[in-house]
C-alpha cells in the first residue's frame, strides 16, 4: 500500500581479513577465531584443497581476482564452520551411527557417484552402492567418517528449524515490509556543515578519561628496542652534495639541463621529458621546490635545494597567470636522490650484530648504555594485534613476547623497509589501556561529532519553535537546509546522505498523508 506523504522529518545523526605474510614462517599465526588459530602452514593446506576444487568445477584458469575472493569465501567459511561447531557443542548435539546409516542410504555423497565399480550403463546405480555398503564394512565405515561433518551440520539446522515459530503477526510483519511505502520529503539537518564548530584536546582528553573503561584491555606486552635505520649516513649525504655541486656549476657554464636530467635524474616522470614539469601553481609542490621555483628569474637555474625526495636543481622556463590572476611556473628539474652506501648498509649491520651480541650477555639497557644509544618501549600490544606500535607488523615477533619471560631477548628483526630492530620483552600486563596520544586523533573526531551534533539539534529544535509545520519546507529552503525527497521509501530503505535508519522509516510509514513526524534525534 503506497501513500503520498508530505511531512517534514528533522534528522541530527550521530557518526558512530585478507591474510598476509612478509617470508612467512610455516609456523606463523595468520589468522586467528576466537580461540582457535591457524598457522601459515595450516590455512595454505585449506586454501589449496578450496582452490582445487573451484578449478575442477568451473573448469578455467584461477586468476588474481578469483583468488582474492575464494581467499575471502575461504575464511568466512572458517568462520562460520567456527560458530556453528560452538552452537552444537552448546545444544550438545549427538549422531548415532544408525542416523548415519539412515542418512548414506538416502543421499549418497557426491564423491561415491562418481565410483566406477558403482556404476550402471555409465550412471550411479544406487542399487549397487546399497550392496557395497552392506557388503564391505571398510567402504561404509568410510562414507560414514565423510558424512559425519557435514550431516552435523544438517542436523542443526533440522533443529534450529523446529524451534522456529511462525504466526499471523510475523507474517503481516513481512507484507508489510515488502508493500508499505510511502513518497516523503525530509529536511535533514546535518552535522557535519558546522565546520566552524570542533573539539579542542582538552576535551578529548576530558572525554578519553571520563570513558577509560573503554580502552581497557587485558594482558598484554610490551618490547623495549633499539632502532637501526636503513638512512643514509654523513659520508653518502657528502658524496651527493659535491656531485650535486658539481652538476650544478657544469649547468651554470651552459651544459644541457635536458640531457643532464635525461641521465641523472631519479624523477620518473619527468626524466624522459628532460625534467619538464610544465606549469604549475602554488601549493603543487613541496615548499622548498615552490619557493625556488616561484623566486628564480625565467631561464634561471636556482641553486639546489633539498627537499625529503633528494636534491633538485631546478631551472624555470616561464611564467604566466590564469584566467583567475593565479601565478604560474613552467620547470624543469634534476633529482639526485641520496641513498644508502653499501659501505653505510655494513655499517649498519656490523652496529646492530656487535649490539645484539653485547645484549645478549647483559641485557639490552646495560648494552644500550654502554654504547650511548637510547632505548626506545613500544606501546602495549596483545597477541591478536597484527602490528606493534614503534616497531611494525610481524607475527613471529608478536608471538614471541606471549612465549617468552621478561627480558628475554628476540631475534633480530628487519622491516620491511630495510630497518633493524633488536627487540627485548619489557612488561607482562594483565591490564593495560590505549594511550591517550595514539587514539587522540579518533577522539578529537568523535568529540567534535557530539559537539556539532549538540549545537545542531539546537538549531533544529529552534527551527520547528519558530516555524509553523505548514512552513517547514518554505523556511528550509531559505535557510539553505537540505530538503531530501524520498519517491517511494520503505521500512529497508536506505536513505542518501543519511543512509539506512528504521526508527525513521517506521516513523515515516506511521504516517497518514499530510502529517509530519516532527523532530526525530
Amino acid at each position: 500500500m503506497k501513500r503520498f506523504i508530505e511531512t517534514l522529518i528533522l534528522v541530527c545523526m550521530l557518526s558512530c581479513y585478507g591474510l598476509y605474510a612478509q617470508k612467512p614462517d610455516p609456523k606463523a599465526i595468520v589468522g586467528t577465531i576466537q580461540d582457535k588459530s591457524y598457522t601459515y602452514e595450516e590455512y595454505s593446506k585449506i586454501l589449496e584443497n578450496y582452490f582445487n576444487y573451484w578449478k575442477s568445477t568451473s573448469q578455467r584458469k584461477l586468476g588474481t581476482e578469483d583468488a582474492a575472493k575464494l581467499n575471502d569465501q575461504c575464511w568466512e567459511e572458517l568462520i562460520g564452520r567456527y560458530v556453528y561447531d560452538a552452537e552444537i557443542s552448546s545444544r550438545k548435539l549427538v549422531i548415532s551411527n544408525s542416523e548415519l546409516d539412515r542418512e548414506i542410504r538416502k543421499n549418497p555423497p557426491a564423491g561415491v557417484k562418481t565410483i566406477d565399480a558403482l556404476m550402471t550403463n555409465n550412471k550411479f546405480d544406487k542399487a549397487k552402492y546399497i550392496e557395497a555398503l552392506d557388503g564391505n564394512p571398510e567402504f561404509k565405515k568410510n562414507v560414514m567418517d565423510f558424512t559425519r561433518e557435514t550431516y552435523k551440520y544438517s542436523k542443526l539446522f533440522e533443529v534450529i528449524k523446529a524451534g522456529v515459530n511462525v504466526d499471523a503477526d510475523s507474517v503481516k510483519n513481512v507484507w508489510l515490509k515488502d508493500h508499505d511505502s510511502a513518497e516523503a520529503k525530509i529536511i535533514y539537518f546535518d552535522p557535519k556543515k558546522l565546520l566552524n564548530i570542533s573539539a579542542t584536546d582538552a576535551e578529548a582528553l576530558e572525554f578519553y578519561n571520563q570513558n577509560k573503561d573503554s580502552y581497557r584491555k587485558d594482558d598484554g606486552r610490551t618490547y623495549n628496542y633499539l632502532h637501526f635505520s636503513k638512512t643514509p649516513g654523513a659520508a653518502d649525504s657528502l658524496t651527493v652534495k659535491t656531485m650535486v655541486d658539481s652538476l650544478y656549476q657544469y649547468l651554470l657554464g651552459g651544459g644541457d639541463f635536458a640531457e643532464a636530467a635525461r641521465t641523472y635524474s631519479k624523477d620518473p616522470g619527468s626524466a624522459p621529458n628532460g625534467g619538464d614539469l610544465g606549469f604549475f601553481k602554488r601549493g603543487a609542490m613541496v615548499p622548498e621546490f615552490e619557493n625556488a621555483s616561484f623566486s628564480t628569474p625565467v631561464m634561471g637555474i636556482a641553486p639546489p635545494v633539498i627537499s625529503r625526495f633528494g636534491w633538485h636543481i631546478i631551472q624555470v622556463l616561464d611564467k604566466r597567470t590564469d584566467s583567475s590572476g593565479a601565478e604560474e611556473v613552467q620547470a624543469r628539474h634534476i633529482l639526485i636522490k641520496v641513498d644508502v652506501s653499501e659501505d653505510r648498509q655494513k655499517a649498519i649491520k656490523n652496529e646492530t650484530a656487535l649490539l645484539y651480541r653485547t645484549a645478549e650477555i647483559t641485557g639490552l639497557i646495560p648494552a644500550a648504555a654502554k654504547y650511548d644509544m637510547t632505548v626506545q618501549k613500544s606501546e602495549p600490544f596483545q597477541m591478536k594485534d597484527r602490528y606493534i606500535k614503534g616497531i611494525g607488523g610481524d607475527a613471529n615477533l608478536i608471538s614471541f613476547a606471549f612465549n617468552n619471560p621478561k627480558e628475554t631477548l628476540a631475534k633480530l628483526y628487519t622491516a620491511p623497509n630495510g630497518d633493524i630492530y633488536i627487540c627485548e620483552i619489557a612488561d607482562s600486563l594483565n591490564v593495560f589501556y590505549t594511550p591517550f596520544e595514539s587514539e587522540k586523533a579518533a577522539l578529537l573526531k568523535r568529540t567534535t561529532n557530539q559537539k556539532r551534533v549538540t549545537a545542531m539539534t539546537k538549531i533544529a529544535e529552534d527551527f520547528v519553535i519558530n516555524n509553523q509545520p505548514a512552513d517547514y519546507l518554505k523556511a528550509a529552503a531559505s535557510d539553505s537546509l537540505i530538503v531530501i525527497d524520498v519517491p517511494d521509501l520503505k521500512i529497508d530503505t536506505s536513505v542518501s546522505p543519511i543512509g539506512k535508519i528504521e526508527t525513521l522509516n517506521r516513523a515515516i510509514l506511521d504516517l497518514n498523508t499530510g502529517q509530519n513526524t516532527g523532530l526525530i534525534v
